[in-house]
């Protein structure tokens, strides 16, 4: 039986641990690399601008396999001696890798960022070198612009060579021979939309668009081809590099986006500045150190595999390039080892996705003994589970191993929160919190002796008119300090992981998980383990590698659903099916819980309601904050003699048809749904018999009529 087998056929969780410390840990290549799987480089060479302010140079350094960080940078050579001002960047190699074409800064006027300002775009003149011979050489001026970007047929001997021109603005192209020389003089290809624009205008090697910014945002601005005259929104950001086949853009902050706007990638090892590709669409460089306050300088750049496709855009560590290093750009050789290499890496990569890793059932036995061991002294279920809550109605047991009881996980409504359907969370402006202490201690207890995580939930959002983002499922203290958040901003689901590098807030690699639309329910798992998060919505299945380190500074922070602790990121909403593990689940492990949530997901949407606008005839009478209180309470339903006057379902509800409304009165030691007799009120409703939730709740039932129909509204003061 192979390794992938015995997973499917898996009799315990040790099991499950076992596949995810192999898959995780093929091969380390380099103790540079940041990665647990063998990447084999490629043999060619990148460039990049070395140093910051005022002495940025052009060099070269060569690439081969099994090179390390210390013999890359043996390999450095200076391209061209630095202009009078400094300020040699924005490097582009052609795809022949004979020429770099860059921007060289006419004078030291403006301090910047770093000095030589970078976004001070008409500064800059464009120059080319001859890069595949001995080094350094004498540049070449082309014209007045900035960011050159090479066409497509710059595997040619005649070649085109893109800029921008930011005085009016456009973008202006030339065309050069194999001795540098200009054989078709200086033309406009297309001006750019000057409404809102900002710069940073990087056309597309096959000549039809643009990429460049716009009240904050990047756009790709469509001169010829099917999307003629189009400006189509990336996302917020800036600095945009193009990729080679000119099918994706990748800008800051580490932002990964068709170029026609129809998918997204994974923002991945991408830094958050200073980008480029490589000619055979296999490699991707990036500065990974530093924010827009060094965006001119030189930090620690990476070498990255790339792995790209129609709906993906994935990047992995390979191997650091410079310490100093900014403005970056790379070229493959098309020989056998950079073939090798690309195919490797690729199938590995593919293998990873599809989770088709056989293990060797010698590994197999000595890591689950291992790890049967270690469990033992942790305090979570048989299952590894440091807390499940299927719903209220749900055993929420912790039993370890052995048998024995360790506590019961509890959730308690915190202000405009209630149960829903079934007994799942519904948050209309609340949270729903672990409060017991033993829960909450497990949690970092485990994660310091494990340094793994996987989390699984299922949920429905109200509504995407949120930020902060929204807190859908955190373990935090505050808006500043957590272990992790699960969020949403606006349609996208975001998160937050606490490690050494990645900082207390977990904001240093902030990782979008998917786009999600109101109403429609989703399963969400994800599994982490040093420098690896996967997780499936839905049973898509991402992956990044951009978050890093272990959870040793992990805190005791409070388990909490729907807001922060200190009530300011709402979330909208309900959510059911939690399970927090203590271990890192493997791919198919996460496949086999989707597919047991897939069936039950529908629930998670409410029936069809019944929507009337009604008159109160009678109200019961409410107790005050006070008396609810004073009962031990802090929530209550009450009922209503209501009158239909319009309705959308005339067979169950019509005109004039009367019955009982019951509806939330006080909620969190709150007043809401205060209404007044003889008013009218629009109402959507749902049939209250199927509510069970609501049969042990605090009802006040002082009605003079009950022999009505009862139907439920579980809104808000109108809202959900």
């Amino acid at each position: 039986m192979n390794g992938l087998d015995y997973i499917l056929k898996r009799q315990n969780f040790f099991c499950v641990l076992f596949c995810l410390v192999s898959l995780f840990s093929l091969k380390s290549l380099s103790s540079y690399g940041q990665t647990d799987r063998e990447i084999l480089l490629p043999h060619g060479f990148v460039t990049y601008s070395r140093g910051e302010t005022y002495d940025r140079e052009l060099c070269r350094a060569e690439i081969s396999p099994g090179m390390t960080f210390e013999q890359i940078h043996a390999t450095e050579r200076l391209i061209v001696e630095k202009g009078p001002y400094g300020g040699d960047i924005t490097g582009q190699i052609s795809f022949d890798g004979k020429w770099i074409a860059f921007a060289r800064s006419l004078s030291g006027r403006h301090p910047g960022s770093g000095g030589n300002d970078y976004a001070d775009f008409s500064n800059w003149d464009i120059y080319i070198a001859r890069i595949d011979g001995d080094l350094p050489v004498e540049p070449i001026r082309i014209g007045h612009g900035y960011f050159p970007s090479w066409g497509e047929d710059s595997s040619e001997d005649i070649k085109t060579l893109y800029f921008s021109v930011n005085e009016i603005p456009a973008i202006h192209k030339v065309k050069i021979n194999g001795a540098g020389e200009i054989v078709e003089e200086e033309s406009e290809v297309a001006r750019l939309p000057q409404e809102g624009y900002e710069g940073f205008a990087f056309a597309a090697p096959n000549g039809e668009f643009a990429a460049y910014r716009k009240n904050g945002a990047v756009y790709t601005y469509w001169f010829s081809g099917a999307n003629k005259g189009k400006s189509i929104l990336m996302t917020g950001g800036c600095h945009p590099h193009v990729t080679a086949d000119s099918k994706w853009v990748y800008h800051a902050n580490r932002h990964a986006v068709r170029s026609d706007g129809s998918a997204r990638g994974e923002s991945g090892a991408g830094g958050l500045y200073h980008y480029g590709s490589s000619n055979d669409l296999n490699w991707f460089v990036t500065r990974t150190e530093g924010d827009n306050t060094i965006i001119n300088k030189g930090r620690e750049s990476w070498l990255c595999t790339l792995y790209e496709t129609d709906e993906r855009f994935d990047t992995e560590k390979a191997v650091k390039i410079s310490d100093m290093a900014g403005f970056i750009d790379i070229h493959v050789y098309p020989d056998r080892p950079s073939k090798k290499a690309a195919s490797f890496n690729r199938k590995t990569h593919e293998a990873f996705l599809s989770g088709h890793v056989l293990l060797s059932g010698k590994a197999l036995k000595e890591s689950r003994d291992n790890l049967a061991k270690e469990f033992r002294t942790l305090p979570v279920s048989k299952e590894g589970e440091t807390f499940v809550w299927e719903d209220d109605q749900s055993d929420g047991r912790i039993i370890n191993v052995s048998g024995a009881f360790l506590r019961s996980s509890r959730l308690v409504p915190e202000s405009l929160a209630y149960l829903g359907l079934n007994g799942r969370m519904r948050l209309c402006g609340g949270s729903f919190r672990a409060t017991d202490k033993e829960t909450i201690e497990s949690i970092s207890q485990s994660a310091h002796q494990t340094n793994q995580l996987s989390i699984e939930l299922q949920f429905v959002s109200f509504s995407d008119e949120v930020s902060g983002p929204a807190r859908i499922a955190s373990c935090s203290k505050s808006w500043a300090e957590r272990n992790w958040t699960i969020g949403q901003e606006g349609k996208d689901l975001k998160f937050r992981l606490r490690t050494p590098e990645n900082g207390v807030n977990g904001t240093n690699s902030e990782i979008t998980l998917g786009q999600i639309e109101v109403g429609k329910p989703y399963h969400l798992v994800l599994s982490y383990t040093s420098g690896n998060l996967v997780w499936l919505l839905n049973g898509v299945l991402g992956q990044s590698k951009s978050v890093v380190g272990d959870l040793s500074n992990w805190d005791t922070c409070p388990l909490i659903f729907g807001d922060e602790l200190t009530g300011d990121r709402s979330w909208y909403g309900e959510i059911r099916g939690v399970h927090l593990y203590a271990y890192a689940l493997s791919i198919n492990e996460m496949k086999q819980s989707y597919r047991r949530a897939k069936s039950e997901l529908s629930q998670l949407v409410s029936g069809e309601p019944i929507y009337v606008e009604a008159e109160i005839i009678e109200n019961s009478e409410d107790p005050t904050i006070e008396q609810i209180e004073g009962q031990g309470y802090s929530r209550c339903l009450t009922t209503r003699h209501m009158r239909v006057l319009t309705t959308d379902n005339r067979e169950v509800l019509p005109e004039g048809k009367e019955f009982i409304l019951k509806e939330w009165t006080i909620l969190g030691l709150k007043q809401v749904n205060q209404r007044e007799e003889g008013q009218k009120y629009r109402l959507k409703l749902y049939d209250a018999l199927a509510h069970k939730e609501l049969l042990n709740e605090y009802t006040v039932e002082g009605l003079s009529v009950f022999d009505l129909p009862l139907y439920y509204s579980s809104q808000i003061d109108g809202k959900w």
